[in-house]
């Protein structure tokens, strides 16, 4: 069973030791558990939140190599990386905090970026007054939209875990926010959605906590969106139906509501071919 995506809160306060380093070896441990058939050997530049009693810039870290549900943590040779860590059982060896959402990689710049959120992030959780730390982490979530390496983490942070609401033929996703919006707040949400040229950024978790009461301007971008995509490209069927659910439900529209269901019901089931039936259908009636 996969894992829920993690927020970098949960993350950090999950987590022992946060560190920032490079990939230098990794080696094969036949013996151990699933999650522990390797250890990656990391050279550590920074330690991020604490640091273990060990005398060494070397830290191990045991990881189960590729997976697919769930997925774990997987350390390549040669990458430089941010990990969320604990101990583990063995001594001077460590875990990844919550499987493959415990472990960072990418560019230079991107986890410079990123390093620098996660000091933000640690700071803002020492804020003792409830309202203000919920302030904060708001604005920094904001920030985080803003830029193309920090999309996922600034989504996660502000919304609710997906609620399921689900019967025979009808699937209906649904995000709330964790902490209140301002409405400078959501104004800047709200300019910084329409601005956006990532296809991606306008999936429903950010849609659910910017949309107002008989919101036209939302309608009428989305229904723009839609007809501008190419439904044959490599756009996640699953994705692309949530859209087409939330604009179904959003102008009440029964022969939109209709065709949503039918997509709902067989996304699953049906070839990509038959589904571009069923999206071309949508679109028509649009």
């Amino acid at each position: 069973m996969s894992r829920p995506p993690q927020s970098m809160s949960k993350l950090i306060e999950s987590s022992q030791f946060i560190i920032a380093g490079k990939v230098i070896d990794i080696k094969e441990n036949p013996s151990g558990k699933s999650y522990e058939r390797y250890i990656a050997y990391v050279l550590v530049d920074e330690y991020l939140k604490d640091s273990p009693s060990i005398n060494d810039d070397t830290i191990k870290v045991y990881f189960a190599g590729k997976t697919m549900c769930p997925r774990q943590a997987y350390y390549e040779l040669n990458t430089t990386v941010v990990s969320f860590l604990s101990k583990s059982e063995t001594p001077n060896i460590f875990i990844n905090r919550k499987g493959v959402y415990g472990l960072k990689t990418g560019s230079k710049r991107a986890l410079r970026i990123y390093r620098k959120r996660v000091f933000e992030m640690l700071n803002i959780l020492y804020i003792a007054d409830d309202r203000e730390r919920a302030r904060r982490i708001t604005d920094w979530s904001i920030e985080c939209l803003k830029n193309k390496y920090l999309q996922t983490e600034g989504i996660l942070e502000l919304v609710k875990e997906r609620k399921y609401l689900y019967n025979y033929d009808e699937t209906l996703y649904k995000y709330s926010l964790i902490y209140p919006l301002s409405e400078p707040q959501k104004s800047k949400l709200r300019r910084l959605y329409f601005s956006s040229k990532n296809r991606y950024f306008y999936n429903v978790d950010y849609i659910d906590i910017i949309i107002n009461e008989d919101d036209k301007e939302m309608i009428s971008f989305l229904v723009k969106k839609i007809k501008q995509s190419n439904i044959k490209d490599s756009f996640y069927w699953t994705k692309y139906g949530d859209l087409l659910n939330v604009v179904a439900n959003i102008t009440e529209r029964e022969d939109l509501l209709e065709i949503s269901k039918e997509i709902s019901k067989n996304i699953w089931a049906s070839s990509d071919d038959e589904m571009i039936v069923y999206y071309k259908k949508y679109i028509e009636a649009l």
